[in-house]
């Protein structure tokens, strides 16, 4: 967050306490602080023998402000009373608070999309986002499933309460950071269904995201995945080293493959844990053993129980052969492969994620910037 200080805030004596207050908690928090040095240098006699250390601090936040994006939170700190939260003019004292307010990244699952992150992020993207751990200024939050995501973003912004209520959950807002999967359209008896359209949970929760107060000074962060999940990004080099050769498995990772070459929309719709089978009625998947042959004619023949009628658009276009690799997936650990995959292959995860970016501001940089810019 981008800290500007008001001149006429330097020039009040009394609040010299809470400015060094303020100046902490950025410090603590990676937060910048700019002031002007005109203003800086009649306040800091005053500190006495602190003053020459506030001085240097000071310069040094204004050489990193000059890094910082146009669209990082900027909020301008002065002597008011209350705040102008709509205009971010923030009195001393809700300044402080919000800069103490670590950012919550809300998560489905705090392991597995913590990992995710950190893999799309590079060398010196990720060696930010652990300072900003290790520190307190980022905070992992287990969401609990799209659905308690859904609940606790509504949660801040619920209406009532007392002042300091209406003041907290407006912090909170301005401090969380929330990612969800895009998911899968259900299917409904009474019209056309696609596994590439979203849940309508995940789309909730997309309307719950978008909403902003008027009173807030900008709108709580938010990432919705464009592909399905987050297994749906897991490299082709990673998955390989979770197969054994010439297994059921093996087959899925190649077709998979191949069909993110030929058909990207495709891909990033299927369910990578459990397969094609995932989203077939469970009558159907009754009748198909879950075998995950070796033999190719085996597979062939599971296939083959599926009615044309009951694939899934746009499952129901692909070859049956393509589909009986397919069939099964790759088991519900293979997210453990965001935490596991050698450093090798850190370049791959990135790569992979940029396979559909429309432009820079699609890319894996850019989400993981997202969150930096916010910190």
């Amino acid at each position: 967050m981008r800290v500007l200080l008001d001149p006429g805030l330097l020039a009040a004596p009394t609040r010299d306490l809470d400015l060094l207050t303020l100046l902490g908690a950025a410090e603590q928090m990676q937060h910048t602080v700019v002031a002007e040095r005109s203003a800086v240098a009649g306040w800091s006699p005053s500190l006495g023998a602190l003053g020459p250390a506030v001085v240097q601090l000071l310069d040094h936040h204004r050489l990193r402000a000059a890094s910082l994006s146009v669209s990082t939170p900027t909020v301008t700190v002065d002597d008011r009373q209350p705040s102008d939260w709509p205009a971010a003019r923030l009195s001393l004292d809700d300044a402080i608070r919000l800069l103490r307010t670590p950012l919550e990244l809300l998560l489905e699952n705090e392991r597995s999309d913590w990992s995710f992150l950190r893999r799309l992020a590079d060398h010196g993207q990720r060696a930010q986002l652990d300072e900003a751990l290790a520190r307190g200024a980022l905070q992992v939050r287990q969401g609990g499933g799209i659905a308690e995501v859904k609940k606790s973003v509504d949660a801040l912004f619920a209406t009532g309460g007392s002042p300091a209520m209406v003041r907290a959950r407006r912090v909170r807002r301005l401090r969380t950071w929330v990612m969800f999967d895009r998911d899968a359209e259900a299917r409904d008896p009474g019209k056309p269904t696609d596994v590439r359209r979203p849940s309508s949970a995940s789309n909730q929760l997309l309307g719950a995201c978008r909403r902003r107060e008027a009173t807030d000074p900008w709108g709580m962060g938010w990432h919705r995945l464009p592909r399905r999940s987050i297994e749906s990004y897991l490299p082709a080099s990673a998955l390989r080293q979770h197969v054994r050769a010439g297994s059921q498995s093996a087959a899925f990772v190649a077709a998979l493959d191949g069909l993110r070459q030929r058909a990207p929309d495709v891909a990033a719709s299927i369910d990578l844990k459990s397969g094609l089978i995932k989203d077939l009625k469970k009558p159907v998947k009754d009748r198909v053993p879950a075998s995950g042959s070796y033999d190719v004619n085996v597979r062939l023949a599971e296939e083959a129980k599926v009615l044309p009628g009951d694939w899934r658009v746009p499952f129901d276009q692909l070859a049956p052969a393509l589909r009986a690799d397919l069939l099964n997936g790759l088991g519900a650990d293979v997210s453990r492969l965001f935490e596991e995959a050698p450093p090798a292959l850190d370049p791959d995860f990135p790569a992979e994620y940029d396979r559909q970016a429309a432009g820079p501001q699609d890319t894996a940089a850019a989400l993981i910037e997202s969150i930096l810019e916010r910190v």
